[in-house]
């Protein structure tokens, strides 16, 4: 499977990006993450452990990757005021991005999300906390050919590290995904390139 098939699915696992930005023609640039203020009470309710990453830029790669294997950039920020959280995320060679916006649903008294790629795929699901500080992420895949939905867990590390861990419901079966660990960087930004990669 391709870095960036391994990365769009993992991504679509976690639904940490949804903006038109990504669809352009000339390359655009993600600001790195500015340092987040001190989160109110009710951030710090309804998005749990997730408001320790506002604020803060991530390198991922999968935990056996050898030195030249592309990672992936992602910037955690508050939006819409501060009621919901962006994550924008990049292949290194910017040929591959998406955002994630994870809001409140009162309706589904839930954490909900919506991931939008410049490949055309697109996610929306749930997520839910675990006792332990973990994450789990359920969500619909619409655009492509084989995965339909995908499961997801995510935790910080006591080094600070983030892990994910994703697998797919492909061709009507679950199967293993894949898993990243994030460690924050301080000089990079995701960048997408341009629109749909080939």
């Amino acid at each position: 499977m391709s870095i960036k098939n391994t990365i769009f699915l993992l991504w679509a696992g976690i639904a940490l990006a949804a903006c038109g930005q990504f669809i352009s023609k000339e390359p655009s640039s993600i600001a790195s993450a500015e340092p987040a203020a001190e989160p109110t009470d009710w951030q710090k309710e309804t998005f749990g452990p997730l408001v320790n990453f506002v604020g803060k830029t991530y390198l991922g790669k999968p935990p056996n990757a050898g030195p030249d294997e592309l990672g992936d950039i992602q910037a955690w920020e508050w939006a819409v005021g501060g009621t919901a959280m962006s994550i924008r995320h990049a292949i290194e060679d910017g040929s591959y991005g998406g955002e994630t916006l994870i809001y409140h649903d009162d309706a589904k008294q839930s954490l909900a999300y919506m991931y939008v790629t410049n490949a055309g795929f697109a996610t929306q699901g749930t997520m839910s906390f675990g006792d332990d500080g973990s994450w789990t992420s359920v969500e619909a895949v619409s655009g492509h050919e084989s995965i339909t939905e995908v499961r997801s867990t995510g935790r910080s590390n006591p080094d600070g590290a983030l892990t994910m861990n994703s697998e797919y419901l492909q061709n009507g079966s679950w199967v293993p995904g894949h898993a990243f660990i994030y460690q924050e960087v301080t000089d990079r930004t995701p960048i997408v390139k341009g629109p749909r990669p080939s």
